[in-house]
């Protein structure tokens, strides 16, 4: 049997092999700042308030200022700009949260040693770093005691064991930092919230249902979609459909108390987050993701995508999870009292998952964002590692295949996860063709880069050289002939009859194109070209931008422009004038595409024929 076979070292010490790995691997990997990209946005919070005791960004010098020393970020994309106004964080503060004590920690520490005390230098950034191994830690510790309640000690172990080396769980809790993210405290606090749940289950004792509720809080402040975890607390120990119902019914009619108290948790942690729009912004409740590029499309989630893409497919980088997905059959039979909350929880959360535009969730080994689903798929596998161990359990064919299948799976994941190591597989651009070129390659294929994913500038710059293969066409011309706008003149023209005086402050004349017009591939570079004039008498420095911009549903994302002050044109002639626009990964092939001419001196500009030519 295959828990038989292995049963010495790995089952009686599986926690201690994942303790050495997880400890080993994250000082190996340990980057040189942990407070970058999207951390940077989570952890903000903490240093500006001990700076000067508000959470005011009336502008963005002292974050620039910090930025420009630690280099944490190429953009600060960490931030919205709200109501033409306001600046906020874009991430909830949860995170900032869970980060507090070990913040405090490292700030006494920078007062005792005399390091800088600005939230970045070297004694938080190793306390963030000890305080997030632990977080793990303690994430496996309480699933270890959660499944001694169904399991016994050796499954418990095993379970352990192919999830942390069979998933990229190690990679995401163990490498380049990556468990300073929201993903692996996540995975933590669903642990928790398992234990709390089951604690209140067997004892009954009010602390530990009102501990779950604010460790749902807690969750749904960091990740807002987390609040489909008050199902675990809510339906723990439920064994039919029928007892579900009751239960709701029971918290409406008999348990108001608990369920007045339960709702008056949940508000006081998200009070933190309203109370912190509503003095920065005078809402209580705004949108922080404002980029129309992004955002939850609930009518048409990407399954097929996130699932089995080549590009960051579940399933197919972590294929273990199939089994697991087995395993809920076995969970049914044989536990169905935690059946009903895990797989609620479980179908809520990917389908959500799936539902976000940006699928691929940036650069991870397979899905970063399904790291917290970890913590309760441990029952389905548990269950069906029981079922391969238990005489009866399973039949003897089936028993052999997966005996067979799961050692198999788990050293073709550590395969993998080496490959992602040495860039055999890009963390964010594979294609099938690149995948199939690369599968158990020892060394990354000459010619993976041209079968990757287009790489987009981080800082918007393209360098573009049109390749012989490229299809050429002029898509879109505004030669200013046509039309009774006050503003077309006769004079000064570059050709034609007429051009345009865009007045200051003004708009030219606009192209717009839906972007399946513009090319039938994922991408196009885009020379947006046209003829200026600059009368004598403008200023030394010319204010104004030739922009480029894709729109989903009317609303901006991906702008991008040609900025005058940085040219030196001269007056009273025309020029020509150019530049390259990379679409971006488009939210619909049906959002549209628009360039225009921005004025924003003091003068007005004389513009003629913009023009919109596309290479793919």
């Amino acid at each position: 049997m295959f828990a038989g076979s292995i049963k010495s070292f790995y089952l009686r010490y599986g926690f201690l092999l994942i303790l050495t790995t997880l400890i080993v691997l994250n000082y190996v990997t340990k980057s040189v700042n942990l407070f970058s990209y999207d951390v940077f946005g989570y952890y903000l919070y903490l240093p500006k308030f001990v700076h000067d005791w508000n959470l005011n960004f009336t502008d963005l010098e002292w974050v620039t200022k910090i930025n420009d020393t630690y280099h944490n970020t190429p953009t600060l994309y960490q931030f919205s700009w709200i109501d033409n106004q306001h600046w906020i964080i874009r991430y909830s503060s949860g995170m900032a949260l869970l980060y507090l004590p070990f913040f405090l920690i490292g700030h006494l520490i920078a007062y005792l040693l005399n390091y800088p005390m600005d939230g970045f230098s070297t004694p938080y950034q190793w306390m963030i770093f000890i305080e997030s191994i632990l977080v793990t830690c303690i994430g496996f510790i309480l699933l270890q005691k959660t499944l001694r309640n169904y399991f016994e000690k050796s499954i418990v172990q095993l379970t352990l064991v192919c999830i942390f080396f069979g998933t990229n769980m190690m990679v995401h809790s163990g490498m380049y930092n990556l468990n300073v993210m929201s993903h692996n405290y996540l995975f933590m606090l669903y642990a928790l919230l398992l234990f709390l749940s089951e604690q209140y289950l067997k004892t009954g004792r009010q602390k530990y249902w009102y501990s779950a509720i604010a460790c749902s809080a807690l969750m749904t402040l960091v990740r807002p979609v987390e609040i489909i975890s008050l199902c675990i607390p809510v339906f723990w120990g439920m064994d039919s459909l029928n007892a579900v119902r009751k239960r709701l019914a029971g918290f409406c009619v008999n348990e108001r108390r608990q369920s007045l108290l339960s709702f008056f948790i949940l508000m006081a942690f998200g009070s933190i987050q309203f109370i912190y729009w509503k003095i920065e912004t005078g809402h209580w409740i705004i949108n922080s993701y404002d980029n129309p590029g992004e955002g939850l499309d609930l009518l048409s989630p990407h399954l097929a995508d996130y699932l089995f893409s080549f590009r960051k497919g579940w399933m197919l980088y972590t294929p273990l999870v199939m089994v697991c997905c087995i395993g809920f059959w076995y969970l049914y039979k044989n536990q169905r009292t935690i059946f009903f909350p895990v797989i609620f929880v479980f179908l809520s959360s990917l389908y959500l998952t799936a539902s976000w535009s940006v699928w691929w969730y940036s650069s991870s080994f397979s899905s970063r964002a399904a790291i917290p689903a970890y913590s309760y798929l441990c029952f389905p596998l548990a269950a069906l590692l029981t079922a391969i161990q238990t005489t009866g359990g399973i039949k003897k064919w089936q028993s052999l295949f997966f005996s067979g299948l799961i050692p198999i799976l788990i050293v073709f994941n550590l395969f993998q996860t080496w490959q992602f190591h040495k860039g055999i597989i890009d963390p964010e651009r594979m294609t099938k063709a690149a995948y199939l070129k690369n599968f158990l390659a020892l060394k990354r294929a000459p010619e993976t880069e041209g079968l990757l994913i287009k790489l987009r500038s981080e800082t918007g710059v393209e360098s573009f050289v049109p390749a012989p293969y490229f299809q050429h066409r002029i898509i879109g011309m505004e030669d200013m002939e046509f039309g009774n706008d006050e503003s077309l003149v006769n004079t000064p023209v570059f050709e034609g009859k007429h051009a345009q005086r865009v007045s200051p402050s003004g708009f030219s004349k606009a192209i717009w194109i839906p972007f399946n017009a513009v090319t039938t591939h994922d991408y196009a570079y885009l020379r947006i070209s046209a003829h200026v004039f600059i009368p004598s008498g403008a200023d030394t420095i010319t204010k104004a931008n030739l922009c480029a911009e894709m729109q989903y549903h009317g609303k901006t994302y991906f702008w991008r422009s040609l900025n005058f002050e940085k040219l030196n044109l001269p007056r009273d002639q025309w020029q020509y004038v150019e530049f390259i626009y990379l679409t971006p990964e488009v939210r619909s092939r049906e959002d549209i595409f628009k360039t225009y001419f921005w004025n924003r001196s003091d003068h007005s500009i004389y513009i003629d024929d913009i023009k919109l030519e596309t290479f793919y």
